[in-house]
Parts: C-alpha cells; sequence; structure tokens
C-alpha cells in the first residue's frame, strides 16, 4: 500500500485505524477512506465544557483565558477564510508549510474571529465532522502543545466524551496536555483498558505511562486485549524498510505545495511505530520469537525514517 496517497485523506489516516478498528494493513501507513467508517455508538454522548480559568499552563506561563478579538494577521491568510471544509483544510497547508505552522495559523483565524472554532473541515459521515481543534491534533500526529491546547479551549472548544474525541486523546503525546484531557473528561478505571488498548493501536507511550503508572494499571494487572497485540505484530512482521524509488513514487501523488507536511505526516507515523514497539517490549508479554520481530521491524523503521528525513530536506528552505 502506498504511503501517501493525497495529503488530506493522508490525515485522516490515525483516527482512521483507530475508528474502524479493521485496517488489515501491513505498512505502517494506511489510507482508510471516511465513507468507510462506522457510526458513533448508539450511547448518549456526556458533554464536558471546559472552563477557561482551569487550564492548564505552559512550564512559562499560562495563556489568557480570552482570545484576542481581533487579531492582526496578514491578508494572504486572512483570505483564506473564504473558504471553507477541505478546501480551507488544503490550502492552510500550502500557506503553512509545515504542521505546527498550520495549528498557529489556525488559531489566529480563530482568534480574529473569520473562521468559527466549530467549524467542519472534514466530513466523517453520521454528522461527524473534524473541528479545528480534532484538526490540529491529527495534523501534529497528537503532537499538540500545552500552549495550542490553552488556546483551542480559551477560544471556546469543547472538551467531550464520546468515541470520536476518545481517539482524539489516545493520539495525544504531551503528558500535560494528555492528563488534562484525560482527567478532564472524567475517564475512570472503567475506561482503561479501552484507551489501553487504544494507546498501542494508535503508538502512544506517554497514554501507555499514563494508564499504566499514574493511573495505577500495572498494580491492576491491566494487560493490552489480544486483538491490538496481534494486529500490530502482523504489522511489524511484515515491515520493509522504504526505499527512495517507492518515496518519489509516492509523493508524486501529492498535491504541490504539501510535500513538507506529508512528509511531516509519515515520519510521525514510523515515530507512532517505534512506540508501539517500546511498549509492547515492556508490557507486551512477548515471547523470544516475537521479541526478535520487534526488534528487527525497529531497525527497519529507523532507516525509513532516515530516508523519508533525506527526502524531505530537499523541501526545506
Amino acid at each position: 500500500m502506498k504511503a501517501v496517497v493525497g495529503v488530506v485523506v493522508a490525515l485522516m489516516l490515525a483516527v482512521g485505524i483507530y475508528i474502524s478498528l479493521t485496517s488489515d494493513s501491513v505498512q505502517p501507513i494506511a489510507v482508510v477512506s471516511p465513507e468507510t467508517q462506522p457510526s458513533s455508538p448508539a450511547s448518549a454522548v456526556e458533554q464536558v465544557t471546559a472552563s477557561p480559568a482551569a487550564e492548564i499552563e505552559s512550564s512559562e506561563t499560562a495563556v489568557a483565558s480570552e482570545a484576542a478579538p481581533t487579531a492582526q494577521i496578514p491578508e494572504e491568510l486572512a483570505a483564506l477564510a473564504e473558504l471553507s471544509g477541505q478546501e480551507l483544510m488544503s490550502a492552510l497547508m500550502k500557506y503553512s508549510g509545515d504542521s505546527q505552522a498550520v495549528i498557529e495559523n489556525t488559531l489566529l483565524l480563530i482568534d480574529s474571529g473569520l473562521i468559527s472554532i466549530d467549524e467542519r473541515l472534514f466530513e466523517f459521515g453520521g454528522n461527524r465532522a473534524m473541528s479545528p481543534m480534532g484538526m490540529a491534533v491529527m495534523f501534529s500526529q497528537g503532537n499538540l502543545s500545552a500552549d495550542h491546547f490553552n488556546r483551542f479551549v480559551a477560544a471556546g472548544a469543547e472538551l467531550h466524551r464520546d468515541d470520536m474525541n476518545s481517539k482524539f486523546v489516545a493520539m495525544v503525546d504531551d503528558p500535560e496536555v494528555l492528563n488534562t484531557w484525560y482527567d478532564r473528561v472524567g475517564y475512570g478505571p472503567e475506561e482503561h483498558q479501552e484507551m489501553l488498548d487504544g494507546s498501542l493501536i494508535m503508538g502512544n507511550a506517554s497514554l501507555t505511562d499514563l494508564i499504566m503508572q499514574d493511573k495505577n494499571g500495572e498494580l491492576d494487572n491491566l494487560e493490552f486485549g489480544e486483538f491490538p497485540v496481534n494486529m500490530v505484530m502482523a504489522q511489524m512482521k511484515s515491515l520493509e524498510p522504504l526505499n527512495r524509488e517507492e518515496l518519489e513514487n509516492n509523493f508524486s501523488q501529492v498535491e504541490p505545495g504539501t510535500e513538507r507536511i506529508s512528509a511531516e505526516v509519515l515520519v510521525a507515523r514510523y515515530q507512532n511505530n517505534l512506540d508501539q514497539i517500546e511498549v509492547l517490549k515492556r508490557y507486551g508479554n512477548l515471547d523470544d520469537e516475537q521479541l526478535k520481530q520487534l526488534e528487527a521491524a525497529n531497525e527497519d523503521l529507523l532507516k525509513s525514517i532516515e530516508t523519508v528525513n533525506a527526502f524531505a530536506a530537499e523541501f526545506n528552505g
């Protein structure tokens, strides 16, 4: 399966994989069509509205509790607000150049009142759509900073306790953001098994450690479920280093101007695969043969990351 097939679709992969839990791909990057995703469970959604006064603070300074109502932004960026949905997402990618700049520019558009905090950027079906905050989690592959998290919440982003948003929580790497989001929506012992399995599927060592250490999952004898372990082991067993020719062929299909972000997404996913290996070795109760498979996969992933980084360097500067 191709590593990158269109940047917008590629950015749907992480939530798509976790929502469906049916991907039979053995590659570290898989494209999952949003139209094939199952609907959210019929159970009622518990909405948790975050209080700006309770926002977490970054290590240096707290984010202001109210967004600037008249943020000054470049005219070219402001003009993007005339677009909507996937067109807006694609334009932001081209304008910004890298994932963190996409998040920052999205927040500038929100702070200036040009787009809504609830803007529907990508339709998943079943009346589910990706909001700017969800987009930020995906663009960064979970690397959402405390500063950006605070600013989204201050602008009115609501934290929900439902199936879709649990997937976003499972992606977040920053321990400060993860702890706040996890606790704010009220996840308790009854959700720890589901979220532990989600941490393995998404390759989130921070979430695994949160549950097993901070939430006493190890003392409660929690273990990864059989399905996610088998799924990840199947991926790892079939991994091969990504070669330059294959990478060039894949990127020939990427929309011009989005190459750097595509490379970032690909490297981030490989890094998540490395996290999967790490947590499986620590908590997976694997046999010697499985451990050997993980060691081999680890080497292949490091080689692939090196290949992508070298390729991406051609689009920098």
